[in-house]
């Protein structure tokens, strides 16, 4: 079974770990990823100064998972 650590993902407790069954997860998509560009914000123009910015919406509704027991909470690692 393949292991993954994740840094960004909120831990409660030291020594617990979260057991998915990734094959039958769903993740929903928003709208697709966008690239905004932009030299006008701010003092951007004055300084010739362009920023960029990606966004991209997803979401995981976890609850069905949990009540089936494909989403596991494992304590004392």
């Amino acid at each position: 079974m393949p292991i993954y650590r994740d840094p960004n993902w909120p831990s409660t407790k030291a020594g617990t770990a979260l057991i998915v069954d990734r094959g039958s997860c769903e993740i929903f998509t928003g709208q697709e990823y966008r690239i905004d560009v932009s030299s006008e914000a701010g003092n951007r123009f004055d300084q010739n100064v362009t920023g960029f910015r990606a966004e991209e919406e997803f979401a995981f509704n976890a609850e069905p998972y949990v009540r089936t027991g494909r989403v596991q909470q494992v304590i004392g690692i």
